[in-house]
């Protein structure tokens, strides 16, 4: 009887579907991971500006001194928004590169949906997968009382 050398064709097609197979889990959870990462992301951001915004009206008594406009809240450059948070500037969403509008349905720019006023203002976003005290997908506003989902 003779003996083999080397591997079969059934050797080498099982070790390349194990190894294919182990490829697309790795892209799976990378694939989830990267949504929530930019979740965690999205969410401190809102943090950062609605405790950024509140020492704006604790300051002048207005949030309208914040300098920011309907629009980008990267934009808000001009007022004392961007001497609170000198970060303004550069906070974008992740993903996103079109301006979130009433009825955002995927990731968006963060934007501010109508001028700050003396009392109120409102910060449109998106969140993938929910993350934390948020666990739904979709559009969230971030308000001076808190975020909520739209």
């Amino acid at each position: 009887m003779k003996t083999q050398k080397g591997y079969s064709i059934i050797d080498i097609l099982i070790t390349i579907a194990l190894v294919v197979l182990v490829v697309l889990i790795i892209l799976v959870m990378f694939y989830f991971v990267s949504k929530d990462s930019r979740d965690v992301k999205r969410i401190s951001d809102m943090d950062a500006i609605r405790s950024a915004m509140a020492r704006v009206k604790v300051q002048t008594g207005t949030f309208i001194d914040s300098g920011c406009g309907v629009g980008a809240v990267s934009e808000c450059q001009s007022g004392l928004l961007s001497r609170v948070l000198p970060t303004v500037a550069k906070m974008s969403d992740p993903k996103g590169r079109v301006l979130c509008t009433q009825n955002c349905t995927e990731a968006c720019e963060y934007s501010f949906v109508t001028a700050p006023t003396e009392a109120e203002f409102s910060v449109l976003f998106y969140l993938e997968t929910g993350a934390g005290n948020y666990s739904q997908k979709g559009c969230y506003v971030l308000t001076q009382d808190g975020i909520k989902l739209r």
